[in-house]
């Protein structure tokens, strides 16, 4: 034991700095990595079925001592489909990529700033932000997945309008996450149903649904209970908001100031008709409502995936399908 008058041994910290400076020294980059390709041989066999099956993808693998480390620069390592993988009598579905490995998703929610007006309804203030902290997300944490969310007031902000500067400003953003090899949950997201059928000075509020949804649905004061201990006790004691979602559930008809419109309706689909060739992206959204179109369910989603590859194919944004799109020739064309 050092007496207390002693000069300081500083031993262990000159130790661990020198541990420090190896091991930072010695990381592996992907410069290095690259030039370790040629010399590590993988004997892992993959054969995978380009052929889908009920969204199934068959898959065949054989085992290998050596990982393949030529998805650094693979197309394929990007590419992801479902297939099954049994585990004794269990059988689960799996995801795969190209090269016929089991990815796994790891990441974060970054959208709580989505559920703010004050925020924009956007998970980040601009570009740059996004950009800034998608980097640290990767290097930081390894995450290869975050949770997006898009609020339908951000969307639609008035009836028969799209805000196109919102969408545009959140591809930006999501495309900076993609640019970091990061994929994308796209949440068109709500919360108890609106902020607007709250009070300003209101413990709790939600998100979701615009002003000229609920302006005039008659829906009662906002009130909790006398105790309301969550925010999601909302949905079994605030009255306002049980209504909210069983006229959307059925349907209700809204009064607004282009006329009658129905909840539903305009939350899946709008019958505005835009110049398509002048339009600076297509539109999409998943066909749940098979009441507007002739077409099975099955038919608009193989409509929607190949049309969702067109738009891509063209360098333009794919959002939300009118209702037009879907049952105006458009699988004929296809």
């Amino acid at each position: 034991m050092e007496h207390p008058n002693e000069p300081r041994s500083y031993k262990k910290q000159f130790t661990s700095l020198i541990l420090v400076t190896l091991h930072l020294y010695c990381a592996p980059k992907e410069e290095g990595i690259k030039n370790l390709l040629p010399l590590l041989q993988s004997s892992n066999v993959t054969q995978v079925d380009p052929a889908v099956t009920n969204g199934i993808r068959n898959l065949n693998v054989s085992s290998s001592l050596l990982h393949d480390f030529n998805y650094i620069d693979s197309s394929e390592e990007r590419e992801l489909s479902v297939t099954n993988k049994s585990y004794g009598d269990w059988i689960d579905a799996i995801w795969i990529d190209g090269l016929g490995r089991e990815v796994s998703f790891r990441g974060f929610n970054v959208s709580g700033n989505v559920k703010l007006a004050e925020h924009g309804f956007k998970a980040f203030r601009n570009a740059n932000d996004a950009e800034e902290a998608f980097k640290g997300l990767s290097k930081t944490t390894g995450s290869n997945m975050i949770r997006y969310t898009i609020a339908w007031e951000g969307v639609h902000p008035e009836v028969d309008t799209f805000d196109e500067s919102y969408l545009n400003e959140v591809v930006t953003q999501i495309k900076k996450a993609t640019s970091k090899r990061i994929y994308v949950l796209v949440d068109y997201h709500q919360d108890l149903f609106s902020r607007n059928l709250f009070n300003q000075n209101s413990w709790h509020t939600g998100n979701g649904a615009p002003l000229w949804i609920t302006k005039n649905g008659n829906y009662p004061k906002e009130y909790c209970g006398i105790v309301c201990a969550s925010w999601s006790q909302n949905n079994l004691t605030n009255e306002a908001i049980r209504r909210a979602f069983r006229n959307f559930w059925n349907n209700a008809p809204v009064n607004t100031s282009a006329g009658v419109r129905y909840m539903q309706t305009k939350y899946l689909w709008d019958d505005l008709d835009p110049d398509e060739n002048e339009s600076s992206s297509y539109h999409y959204a998943l066909i749940v409502n098979k009441e507007n179109t002739t077409y099975p369910l099955s038919t608009l989603l193989e409509l929607q995936s190949k049309l969702n590859q067109r738009v891509i194919s063209e360098g333009k944004s794919p959002i939300y399908m009118i209702g037009k799109m879907t049952y105006g020739g458009y699988p004929n064309e296809l």
